[in-house]
């Protein structure tokens, strides 16, 4: 069976939700640590970053 994961990731709004509960549940210190999380936990999965950069910057702000 081979896993949906990967497609389902491509959609920027998909990694949003995503990221959106990491960092609710990781509660990074801030914006430097945020990324290194999201990215080393779903950078390989998501197409664009910038869905990623765009849900640190509303986690802290």
């Amino acid at each position: 069976m081979e896993s949906i994961v990967p497609e389902l990731i491509h959609d920027p709004e998909t990694a949003r939700r995503i990221a959106r509960v990491l960092l609710k549940h990781i509660r990074p210190r801030d914006k430097e640590e945020a990324r290194e999380i999201l990215k080393g936990r779903l950078g390989v999965y998501v197409a664009g970053k910038d869905s990623l950069d765009q849900e640190i910057d509303l986690y802290f702000n």
